[in-house]
This record gives structure tokens, C-alpha cells and sequence, in this order.
């Protein structure tokens, strides 16, 4: 593992791009001298980056069982037993809407602390976004300036292009989105963690809006103006306090 980090840091300092493509010159790695910690030194590392191995184990398992307890109670509360009003609105009652204007803001590859969410940090297992996914980047002045607004703690994330009927929570920080994706904001009469199981409950429905002909896509008007019965408020309160826990 050591080696591994070491030879990455050599390699990065020893690109080049004069010219053609970015190649490491063979005799600088060759030629370099690595200077190791001690043994003692070694193990202590090795114990540390184990012990975080299991932690991140401990923590997608226990994402599973989350994941697995929000669908069963949805499931049940919402769909198989539903109680109080059964009247339909359109999603857009339920709603308010973040987009980035239908463009590509100024953008980088180099890491900043704005990273952009695109689809692919979307398609994963789980409601987290996979940020290890992210290869586009803003600066403060364009995340602060360019978008209408931003996302907040636990706003739905959803695809609109590509692979659609794929959704996130966003959990806080400062990453804004793509233009083939918006974000959803739960307000009168629902909450976000409903409205992310929901649109996972009926993320078959929502892939049959496609309208695509190069590539699958769905217009947010469409996606909008399905219809979503109004809940029973204190149950979206009980099932949200089950997943806050």
C-alpha cells in the first residue's frame, strides 16, 4: 500500500504535457529513492486504514438494512395500507424544483470544493451519491454566482437524461448539479424521505416517460404532472422519524 502511494506521487510529479500525450518518464521512477517509515510505523498505518475498511463495511450494511426498513414501511403504510385522504394531485404540488439553467456552467477537472453531480454519481446502490464518481468541478465564484439555487440537506436528486429513474438524497455541502439532473424539494404535505421512496416506488412509471431517440430522457413537465395521493401527515411523520434514527 505504501509503495502504491509513494509511486502515485512520483508519477504525478513526473507528467508531462509538452506535448502528444502525458507519459511518466521511466528513468525518474527508476532513479527515485523511497524513503519508508519504520516497521513499527508501518503497522501502525496498516492498522489504522483496516480499522477503516471495516467502519465503511459496518457502514454499507447497515445502509442496506435502511434501505431494505424505508421500502417495507412505504410499502406498507403508504401503499398496501394507506391511511386519511386518497385524493390524487400532480407531483408538482408537492414540489419545488432546482435546476442549473439548462447549462453547462465554467467548469474544471481539477478538484475544488463545488463539485458537480452528474448522473453517474447518481447510479449507485443507496440514496448516497458517490462523490468518488465526480470529474467536474466549479470555483466559488461561478457556485456563488451562476446557478438559481442550490441544493439543501436532504433534497431528492433526480436524472433526467441517460439513465432516468435513478435518484439521490443529497446529505449537505456545497455541490451543485449537472444539466441532466434537478433536484426535488419536498414542501406542504410531504417530506423528502417520502418523496425519495416514492419516486423509487415508481421509478418504472417515471423511466415510461422517456422521450428519447439518441439516449433516454424525460421532460421535468412530464415527470411533474404525475399524480401523487396525498398522504396521511402524521404517518409521513412517524416514517421519517424511522429513518432519522
Amino acid at each position: 500500500m505504501l509503495v502504491l502511494i509513494f509511486f502515485r506521487s512520483v508519477a504525478i510529479a513526473s507528467m508531462t504535457g509538452s506535448s502528444g500525450r502525458q507519459r511518466v518518464q521511466t528513468d525518474v521512477v527508476q532513479n527515485y529513492i523511497f524513503k519508508f517509515p519504520d516497521y513499527q510505523e508501518q503497522k501502525a498505518i496498516a492498522s489504522v486504514l483496516s480499522s477503516l475498511d471495516d467502519k465503511i463495511d459496518l457502514l454499507h450494511r447497515q445502509n442496506k438494512t435502511l434501505e431494505s426498513m424505508a421500502e417495507a414501511l412505504f410499502r406498507q403504510w403508504f401503499i398496501e395500507n394507506p391511511q386519511g385522504s386518497q385524493d390524487e394531485l400532480p407531483l408538482k404540488e408537492f414540489v419545488d424544483v432546482i435546476d442549473n439553467r439548462g447549462k453547462t456552467p465554467p467548469c474544471f477537472v481539477a478538484s475544488t470544493a463545488y463539485p458537480i453531480i452528474e448522473v453517474n454519481a447518481l447510479a449507485q446502490e443507496g440514496r448516497n451519491i458517490d462523490y468518488s464518481l465526480i470529474r467536474k468541478y466549479v470555483d466559488k465564484q461561478t457556485f456563488n454566482s451562476w446557478f438559481r439555487k442550490h441544493l439543501e440537506p436532504f433534497d431528492v436528486v433526480v436524472s433526467t437524461v441517460g439513465s432516468i429513474g435513478v435518484f439521490a438524497m443529497f446529505f449537505g455541502g456545497n455541490a451543485c448539479i449537472a444539466q441532466n439532473v434537478i433536484g426535488l424539494r419536498a414542501k406542504d404535505k410531504i417530506s423528502n424521505y417520502y418523496l425519495y421512496q416514492w419516486l423509487l416506488f415508481h421509478s418504472d412509471e417515471i423511466k415510461e416517460l422517456d422521450i428519447g431517440s439518441v439516449q433516454p430522457s424525460i421532460k421535468v413537465p412530464h415527470l411533474l404532472s404525475l399524480p401523487m395521493k396525498i398522504p396521511n401527515e402524521e404517518k409521513i411523520i412517524e416514517f421519517d422519524n424511522h429513518l432519522k434514527l
